[in-house]
């Protein structure tokens, strides 16, 4: 979660905040992305549809902006895919290792905290 933070709070430095706004709607597309690579999640083709209109929005936003930084996007990227795999490892210890709300809340909490 601290590299979320990070490289989130960087990517302000660098681009408009609407900007940043925007490019976090792409956020569930790494969610689903690291969701099935680690075999926690079989897509049904409505939820690929709905995440593959989401990327041709978030693609469309990030082409028409007249002002950006490959920095700052780079970091805005950084940020989601470490948002994504924090979604994800939460998702394996939840649901993969069988863990309770509260079991999971007490491995879980030094990490994300």
């Amino acid at each position: 979660q601290a590299g979320t933070l990070a490289l989130g709070n960087a990517a302000y430095l660098y681009l408009g905040v609407g900007f940043v706004q925007m490019l976090k709607a792409g956020t569930p597309i790494f969610v689903l992305i690291v969701l099935v690579a680690m075999r926690l999640e079989k897509p049904a083709l409505m939820t690929c549809s709905f995440v593959g209109m989401i990327t041709v929005g978030t693609l469309i936003t990030a082409a028409t902006t007249s002002e950006w930084s490959a920095l700052g996007l780079a970091c805005s990227t950084c940020a989601m895919v470490t948002e994504a795999l924090r979604v994800g490892l939460t998702q394996y210890f939840l649901k993969a290792c069988k863990f309770s709300v509260t079991e999971g809340q007490y491995v879980l909490a030094p990490s994300v905290s």
